[in-house]
């Protein structure tokens, strides 16, 4: 298994796949034992080889590091195998919505709604964001 980086956005959900770099049949992925586990902290994330992350889970701005370890039990002891894969999390770009006003305005001063858009990162949060007119 190989290091690599992925670069999603926050609102992306990211799915991480174990493999092995040698070669073997998919039996012997089958009969692997796999471990996820996050950089600083000792919990396992999942025990299969597949490691689904759903959308918003990982802060914008962050680099989180996620190891996947397989051990082969058939094999007793079996010498572990492990990878790192780097995630640096993107800020997603918001969706500006601006409605005009329902009436018509004579005045130079024309009130605009932009209460509308969208945060993919945080939906239904606009506190996060900053309007400049």
């Amino acid at each position: 298994m190989a290091a690599s980086s992925l670069n999603p956005r926050r609102s992306d959900p990211v799915t991480l796949t174990a493999g092995l770099g040698a070669p073997c049949t998919a039996g012997d992925l089958e009969l692997m034992a796999w471990e996820w586990t996050r950089s600083g902290s000792t919990d396992v994330l999942s025990t299969d080889r597949v490691l689904s992350l759903g959308a918003n889970t990982l802060e914008a701005g962050l680099s989180y590091t996620f190891a996947a370890t397989a051990t082969y039990p058939a094999r007793n002891p079996s010498p572990p195998l492990s990878a790192q894969v780097v995630i640096a999390v993107f800020r997603s770009t918001p969706i500006p919505a601006i409605r005009p006003p329902s009436q018509s305005y004579p005045s130079p001063n024309l009130p605009l709604d932009a209460s509308a858009t969208v945060d993919p990162d945080y939906p239904g949060d606009l506190s996060r964001l900053v309007f400049i007119w």
